[in-house]
């Protein structure tokens, strides 16, 4: 599937980092698009991103992957918190 600018560096970003705590022997989820997505979609849903218009498109490209979501294993933690900071530093740059 082909995504966006935005969406396809912050999925690269936070599967480096997911690759990373797997390799570590962290984790048994080596990552795949749809665990990051799904914390993406959770991280752009904070107040803190409703005006923003590139949020506002990355979430309806989101959107269009609903149905496979639900498949999604979660992240590690310390992957999740690099996820917000590339979040953020992806939007405002």
């Amino acid at each position: 599937m082909q995504y966006s600018n935005e969406l396809g560096t912050m999925i690269r970003d936070i599967l480096k980092v997911q690759r990373q705590e797997f390799n570590k022997g962290n984790t048994e989820n080596s990552g795949a698009s749809i665990d990051a997505m799904v914390v993406i979609q959770k991280l752009l849903q904070h107040p803190r991103y409703r005006g923003n218009v590139k949020a506002a498109s990355v979430l309806e490209e989101i959107s269009f992957a609903k149905d496979a979501l639900k498949y999604a294993k979660p992240l590690t933690k310390f992957t999740q918190t690099g996820a917000y900071h590339t979040v953020r530093n992806v939007l405002f740059a």
